[in-house]
């Protein structure tokens, strides 16, 4: 509710990318020349907000299996849980843009399941065995 008071109207980031933007979850660029160097996100916009979409980041990784693999996929390009778990914060709210501008609920993508215990367990090793 507090993520939702404080984008209030929703219709007016006409792309994702710029609702990103507005909350600070978007890599920093130091370019010069040809070399373009992206660094750590910007930090500009609600830092609540930002907050509260890592919160529900690492909440969301627990109950949604499709989450939890991109999580580590992340985590192992990057060896970073920090930078996976933003990355998975970012994602959120992209969502949370497209059931807000479609007026639906969120479903799972290719008709999946949420994942528990020992299941999701084994389906995040078995995605990282298959990624090495």
């Amino acid at each position: 509710m507090a993520i939702l008071i404080e984008l209030q109207n929703i219709e007016r980031f006409r792309r994702a990318d710029q609702l990103a933007s507005y909350l600070g979850l978007t890599p920093s660029q130091h370019s010069s020349g040809e070399s373009i160097r992206m660094g750590h996100i910007t930090r500009c916009g609600n830092a609540e907000v930002r907050t509260r979409l890592v919160e529900s980041s690492w909440t969301l990784i627990r109950y949604d299996a499709q989450a939890k693999m991109t999580y580590e996929r992340i985590k192992h390009q990057t060896g970073s849980g920090r930078k996976a778990i933003t990355a998975i914060a970012r994602r959120v709210a992209l969502r949370v843009r497209r059931v807000l501008l479609d007026k639906e609920p969120y479903r799972l993508v290719g008709g999946g399941h949420l994942a528990t215990g020992k299941d999701k367990r084994r389906e995040v090793k078995r995605y990282i065995l298959k990624r090495a």
